[in-house]
């Protein structure tokens, strides 16, 4: 058992699997973490946003609804924008794990696991979530496992908005969008005005 972390940590899994769910709250119940276990992707996230764990083991393939989908509702929502995620799955190929990686998720565990590293991998997130809650805090005693809703929501960066009116066209992202004649386009520019104040 390792004291790295005092507390221990909350931490919510969902998996469709109840040997898994077992499994795991096993596992990481020896490591004196609090473990919260979910069938139910919907109920889980309804949990997840009302009381922030401080990390989320997610199954990517369950019926109600994917675990990349979950990992992409829980990255929008405030209370869980910053929380660590890991995904078990039993897919294999490079781009499916890095589809993971891709909608949220921090890193990726590979089912049959065993004990150790799945205890390991938390242990490894927790670390990393701690470094970037003091970072952000500017304060070296803050607490090594501090409630997830303490952080601040991730705000997407604005992207880059260009008009070029000789050529009828508008860049997105360096992506070209032709405009086309609209009795409403006056309108419509001034509303992507708007909401783009940098363009230029």
């Amino acid at each position: 058992m390792h004291q790295s972390f005092t507390p221990m940590a909350t931490i919510l899994i969902v998996d469709d699997d109840p040997q898994v769910l077992g499994t795991v709250r096993r596992i990481l119940s020896r490591e004196s973490h609090s473990v919260i276990a979910f069938s139910s992707g919907p109920l889980a996230l309804n949990h997840a946003i009302k009381n922030p764990p401080d990390l989320i083991i997610l199954d990517i393939i369950m019926p109600d609804i994917d675990g990349l989908a979950l990992c992409k509702t829980l990255r929008a929502a405030q209370p869980t924008a910053r929380v660590p995620i890991l995904f078990l799955t039993v897919r294999s190929s490079a781009q499916e794990l890095a589809e993971a990686l891709d909608c949220g998720g921090d890193d990726c565990l590979r089912k049959p696991f065993a004990s150790s590293e799945l205890a390991a991998r938390v242990r490894a997130l927790l670390r990393r979530a701690v470094r970037a809650r003091r970072a952000h805090h500017a304060d070296p005693n803050w607490p090594e496992v501090a409630p997830a809703a303490a952080l601040p929501a991730y705000t997407p960066p604005r992207a880059a908005f260009r008009l070029i009116p000789e050529r009828r066209e508008a860049q997105v992202d360096g992506r070209s969008v032709t405009l086309t004649p609209d009795r409403n386009a006056p309108a419509q520019v001034s509303r992507a005005v708007s909401r783009h104040p940098d363009t230029g």
